[in-house]
């Protein structure tokens, strides 16, 4: 594009406000006049305040001419405008309550290690020629996880099929649920996998199964999932059962009806009473579904939940189990055959089924507060749930395949960051780039290893004593703030007849309740879902918030936000709408 210095692009840019184009210096442009760079097509600010209108209390708090970056920079004016940003955050974090993220945490322990790129290269189990790593410090996080989820460790690859295999991943537990899904589709589809390139053992040959279902797992995923099980099999091009339903068996729904897009999650035991359900998946439905696919040979991909992302609730795995094991039973899908590569005398033994566990919470403190319930800490007279079942997640069930969880969670890694886990029996995929010395079984290859590092030292400060502290510290914050929250809503119902819908699940640090105004939003960083329940013999939809109580909130914050909804005009009236 040819635009001449001359042009006049005068649109508004940077804190000074002067015209776009006056601020470019003269290296941007080539002998002949030519703009190097393109300009500004419309206002940058007034685009993304229209973008984001909705939260308008985020653009008044900072302002986005304040970010704008000149093509001179900031200058002196950048450490200013950083201060903002600080006293922005310090802001929001002195209030923060509404996602199931620690906040207020110290790494300044480490904080020197930040001007070293630290790249985990590769695969966590080989140091490779890349020496600027902290795989020591990963496989000690992996290890101590390894233990805490019952699974067999050291990981050792050759010779111990069962052994763990995992990472720390550079991201939440997107990363970790695109990689279970990946390693999934390989298994259950046939493809070679790592232990096949070493140490195959060959039992009886077999052709290939004529029918084309055999190789094609289906995932199943309840209403109640993360939205990034959807993204994953997106982009590893697994299909869902609604994708294969609607298209191949309209008609057929083993419901009745319609295909639901996921699995349906539990009905309120009061259904009509205008309640919400527990968040778990409907084990009655999800073995109806899942056997329509099983008749059909298809091998199943199934995706429990260790913590809801708005509700907080456990799926309750072993029971699904109980009921998908008989089907599994029936159709072939323990210990089946496959064969895998072009040759058809390469066979293996394999289940038909994969059932991966996304605990991005509920993975990392639920295993102390089973310690703390099984060794008497937590006991009928100190905990009102101690009656409840202990939801059972990790590999002490042999039948699990993987588990992710996030570190930035309840643990409090200061940047995005997971564990995931599965086993070395499970491994698909590792390639062996010279350059770096090291296989390379994870999704990016190069890895945050300042995530491994600010993991291994927040555990290897707290040792299970202090972990088992906070996850008792955050579940009884979160039965108390339920209680509390109990009398507010009985107040606000008689003052101005007005439920707030509160809801709490079991062992749950989330709670739910009616959408408050925005300025109580923003103030305590509460997010939005909309939920769709039946009152009456009407189904209406919602709009719901949630908060999650973890160990670093302060019991001022909880305090001020009490107080602040038990005001008149806290709560959105129009919350509520029927269903056209």
């Amino acid at each position: 594009m040819y635009i001449d210095k001359k042009s006049n692009v005068n649109i508004a840019f940077g804190q000074d406000a002067h015209p776009w184009i006056s601020q470019i210096p003269e290296l941007a442009y080539s002998l002949n006049g030519e703009l190097l760079v393109s300009p500004p097509s419309a206002d940058p600010v007034k685009v993304y305040q229209d973008q984001n209108h909705y939260f308008f209390h985020q653009l008044n708090a900072l302002k986005e001419v304040s970010m704008q970056l000149p093509a001179m920079g900031l200058q002196h004016q950048q450490g200013v405008n950083q201060q903002q940003v600080l006293d922005y955050l310090t802001q929001q974090k002195a209030h923060f309550l509404g996602y199931q993220i620690v906040v207020n945490t110290d790494y300044s322990d480490i904080f020197p290690v930040v001007n070293t790129m630290v790249n985990n290269l590769g695969d966590p189990f080989t140091n490779g020629f890349f020496t600027l790593n902290s795989k020591a410090a990963e496989r000690a996080v992996l290890d101590f996880y390894a233990s805490v989820w019952r699974a067999d460790w050291p990981a050792q690859r050759s010779g111990h099929p069962d052994s763990y295999w995992g990472y720390v991943m550079s991201m939440g537990s997107t990363e970790g649920n695109l990689y279970a899904i990946l390693n999934a589709r390989d298994y259950l589809s046939g493809n070679r996998l790592v232990v096949d390139q070493h140490d195959h053992h060959l039992v009886k040959s077999t052709t290939r199964n004529s029918n084309p279902n055999y190789y094609k797992p289906i995932a199943f995923f309840s209403e109640d999932t993360h939205y990034s099980i959807s993204k994953a099999i997106h982009a590893m091009n697994v299909a869902s059962f609604y994708e294969v339903g609607v298209e191949l068996y309209p008609h057929e729904c083993p419901l009745g009806g319609e295909w639901p897009r996921q699995v349906p999650s539990e009905q309120p035991t009061q259904l009509g009473q205008g309640h919400l359900g527990s968040g778990r998946i409907d084990i009655e439905k999800l073995a109806l579904l899942v056997e329509f696919f099983a008749k059909k040979e298809h091998p199943i991909l199934i995706v429990l939940n260790y913590g809801t992302t708005f509700k907080g609730a456990y799926d309750d795995i072993p029971g699904v189990y109980k009921a998908l094991k008989g089907i599994f039973i029936k159709y072939g899908l323990v210990n089946r055959e496959v064969c895998f590569g072009d040759n058809q005398g390469e066979v293996d033994i394999r289940q038909g089924y994969w059932i991966h566990v996304d605990g991005a919470l509920g993975a990392s403190f639920m295993p102390f507060i089973n310690m703390a319930m099984k060794s008497g800490a937590l006991n009928q007279e100190n905990f009102a749930e101690f009656g409840a079942k202990f939801p059972e997640f990790d590999f002490n069930l042999p039948y699990i395949s993987s588990i992710v969880t996030s570190g930035h969670k309840f643990l409090g890694a200061p940047t995005p960051c997971g564990i995931y886990m599965s086993k070395q029996k499970y491994l698909a995929t590792m390639n062996n780039p010279q350059y770096t010395g090291a296989a390379d079984s994870t999704l990016a290859g190069s890895r945050n290893g300042f995530a491994a590092l600010t993991l291994w030292s927040l555990l290897g400060k707290s040792g299970y004593a202090q972990l088992q502290s906070k996850a008792i510290k955050s579940l009884m914050m979160a039965i108390s703030l339920h209680n509390q929250m109990s009398e507010i809503a009985q107040m606000i119902a008689k003052r101005d007849g007005l439920d707030i819908w509160l809801h709490r699940s079991e062992f749950s640090l989330c709670l739910v309740f009616r959408r408050t105004n925005a300025a109580i939003c923003f103030k305590y960083s509460l997010c939005e879902a909309q939920e769709q329940v039946k009152v009456g013999s009407e189904w209406v939809n919602r709009h719901y918030v949630h908060l999650y109580c973890l160990w670093d909130r302060k019991n001022s914050t909880l305090q001020a936000f009490l107080h602040d909804i038990a005001q008149p005009g806290a709560f959105d009236v129009d919350a509520e709408y029927g269903i056209k």
